[in-house]
């Protein structure tokens, strides 16, 4: 516990640094919070009986580089945003919250998926 609050502390006071704005506390907090789950990951592994030093097979090499990508997308929305109200809003259009559009040309290609769509909307 003692490794996590530190890294927590560590990374909330990184955010700190980079600006006095509650944006910035957060993007630590986000990368504070990546760092606990990437070391209790590894510690569940050698709980586990798995060598972390091992090369993950190609799924799960594919799947843990997309959760990155995705951690590390989530942290930059919050870092340049205005503040937190502006990040909440950026992050909700593009999980698709406030809705999916597409263009008018997909929709001959998707067909029946799309008609049955259209009718209940």
């Amino acid at each position: 516990m003692r490794r996590y609050l530190n890294l927590m502390t560590t990374m909330l006071l990184g955010g700190l640094w980079h600006g006095a704005g509650w944006t910035f506390i957060v993007w630590g907090g986000l990368h504070g919070a990546y760092l606990v789950i990437n070391h209790g990951w590894q510690a569940l592994r050698v709980r586990l009986g798995q060598n972390p030093e091992r090369p993950l097979s190609l799924p799960m090499r594919l799947l843990s580089v997309l959760l990155t990508f995705l951690a590390v997308v989530v942290a930059w929305v919050v870092f340049r945003a205005d503040n937190v109200g502006t990040a909440t809003a950026m992050l909700k259009v593009m999980g698709g919250f406030n809705g999916i559009e597409l263009p008018d040309a997909w929709l001959p290609k998707l067909g029946v998926i799309v008609i049955g769509w259209r009718q209940k909307a």
